[in-house]
This record gives structure tokens, sequence and C-alpha cells, in this order.
């Protein structure tokens, strides 16, 4: 198995180089609107608090062994540079009921639902299936779901998640 370490200076590295997306249409003295997401997480915090980008790398480089992020950071870095890093994100759900169907998956009854939208609207990001990270499998199995993770096809609506590359703002507290 490869060091873990090098793959997470690896994604350390490439996430310094890269930059957000620019907005594609001129922007101009038009007010652009904003998508609003969904984002869960165990503490109260208020509207217009801001959650920075990373927070997932930055425990992942801390804890001793992640496997699976290991693996899916190596296939991304391999096969899908130009996607964003697992390790320097926030992870949104484009609805409320994707969230509410992780939030009980994952087994986090303690977590606060918020709606939220990016600080960068144009940064970088990707709709992906949630469901396909899990712990459970052998390695050959995680390579496996690590690629279709990264090039996601017809996933179902309660089970997407957006990977944006943008600090993220609190609109305000949600009930499911």
């Amino acid at each position: 198995m490869e060091n873990q370490g090098d793959v997470l200076k690896e994604a350390k590295t490439n996430s310094q180089k890269d930059k957000y997306a620019q907005c594609s249409e001129p922007c101009g003295d038009r007010r652009m609107t904003v998508a609003h997401y969904y984002y869960a997480c165990s503490y109260p915090l208020a509207p217009g608090s801001v959650i920075l980008k990373g927070n997932w790398g930055r425990i992942c480089r801390l804890e001793a062994e992640r496997p699976i992020e290991t693996i899916f950071e190596r296939i991304r870095i391999q096969e899908f540079p130009d996607l964003p890093s697992r390790f320097n994100c926030n992870f949104l759900c484009p609805n409320l009921q994707s969230l509410i169907s992780f939030v009980r998956t994952s087994n986090r009854p303690f977590d606060v639902l918020y709606e939220v939208v990016p600080v960068d609207p144009g940064a970088r990001r990707l709709e992906t299936d949630w469901t396909l990270v899990r712990s459970s499998l052998d390695t050959a199995e995680m390579e496996q779901a690590a690629r279709r993770y990264w090039n996601p096809q017809n996933v179902r609506e309660n089970e997407k998640e957006i990977l944006i590359e943008s600090d993220i703002r609190i609109v305000n507290q949600v009930t499911p």
C-alpha cells in the first residue's frame, strides 16, 4: 500500500496550485443568482457564519489511517486531476432530501442541518454519489468505487453530494 503521507502531501500541494474557476458569463453590474445548498455538522452556527473549505482534509491529515480517502485521492490525482479534491472542499447536498438521507444513513443523529451558499459561486465543483464512499470495501473495490465516484453516472437524487472548492456561508438552520 502506498504511503498515505505522500498522497496527502501531494493533495495539499495540488490544492495550493488550484485556482477558483472564473464566472463563465460577464457579471458586470448584474447581480448574480447564487444557488443554495444544504450542509450538516454537529454544532450550532448562526446565519452569516462561514465554514472554511478543507476541514475534512485537515482531519484526514491529523489521523493516522484513512485508507479510503488515500485511495480516492490517489485515483483523483492520477485519473481525474481537474476535479476538486475531497481534501480541499466543502461537502454539500443539492437538496434537503439528499442531506436528510445522508445524515440518516451515516448515523449522525446530532447533526444540525443548514441552508448555505458558496462564498465563491464560481468555484470548481463536482456533483457525485456519496454512497460510494464506504470503508467496508477491500482495496480493489475501493479503487472501483473511487472511479465511479469521480466519474458519476445516473446518481439518484437523494444520494447526491457536491464537492465545492469554496468556503460556505450559513443562510439559516433548516428542519427536516
